[in-house]
This record gives C-alpha cells, structure tokens and sequence, in this order.
C-alpha cells in the first residue's frame, strides 16, 4: 500500500493508481472507499471498464443492488464479451431474489466460458431456486461463495502489461 500511496502522491489523478487504491480498499472491506476512487479517474473507455466492473462489486457488496446492476450493464456496453461481468450480473440479480434472471446470465457468461467453476455452481444454485421468491438464505445473507470471494477484482490489461506505466 506504501507504494500505490507514493504513487498517488506523485500522479494523484493517474487512472491506474486511482484504480490501484479502489482494489486495495476493497481488499479491505472498505467498499464504499473503493466505490470513491473507481469513479475518481478520467479514464479512456478501454480503461475504464475494469473500474466501472470493479464499482458494481463494491455496490453488490454493500448490498446496493440496483446500483451494482447499472454497473455491470455499463461495463457490458464497453466490453460486451466478459463473461465474468455476465456472471457478476447473475450473481446480484440472485441474490436480489431474481433466480430467473440470474440463470439467464449465467447461461450468457457459460456461453463465453463455458468451464468457469463459479458460473456453474451458481447456476445449479439459481435451477434449484428457479421461480423462488428469494434466493437462496446463504446468498440473502450475504455470504459470496469462495469461488468467486473478494479476489475477484479485475485489473486493467494494459496495467498488467506495463504499457503506459508511472
């Protein structure tokens, strides 16, 4: 954390270290933190999806649902073909007690990635709540199912890459 703060001194409005600083605060369990600094940065569209998806977690995770789902929406209008944001989708129309949402956007992120673990036992989940009221109890509580934890958070490619580093 002591380097991304030496950053940000430095570059307090460089989108990656913005970005770098919204991770480490939602690592922390400091969502509505890292909600603040993934809409902080003045982002090109490219790099600004792995922020707007990493935003809709921080609402999920505060239980902010609708908000959560204009997010993923958002991202899905930058880079259409993720199917982690299909699954993330899914995942909160679940747990806002919407199974048959959920199984339809599973099936969307399947057809994209078709061998991911958390999209498939999340859609057995959603198959055996199908038409249900509410989701599952461990899901209305607020339990996120360790396949898919808090390390879920996504990192820009062109930072992974190095390109246009500090």
């Amino acid at each position: 954390m002591h380097y991304i703060k030496q950053a940000h001194a430095i570059a307090p409005h460089e989108p990656a270290v913005l970005h770098e600083l919204g991770v480490l605060h939602y690592a922390s369990g400091e969502y509505a933190e890292a909600a603040d600094y993934f809409t902080r940065g003045d982002y090109d569209d490219a790099a600004r999806e792995p922020s707007i998806f990493n935003l809709g977690h921080a609402c999920r995770k505060m239980r902010r649902f609708d908000e959560a789902i204009e997010w993923y929406r958002l991202a899905l209008a930058i880079a259409p073909r993720n199917a982690s944001t299909y699954a993330a989708l899914g995942f909160t129309h679940h747990l806002r007690g919407d199974p048959d949402g959920a199984i339809e956007l599973y099936h969307q992120s399947l057809s994209l990635k078709p061998d991911d673990t958390f999209t498939c036992e999340m859609l057995k989940e959603a198959l055996k709540d199908g038409g249900a009221a509410s989701p599952l109890p461990k899901l209305a509580a607020g339990a996120t199912p360790a396949v898919y934890g808090d390390g879920a958070l996504s990192t820009p490619r062109r930072w992974e890459r190095g390109e246009n580093a500090l």
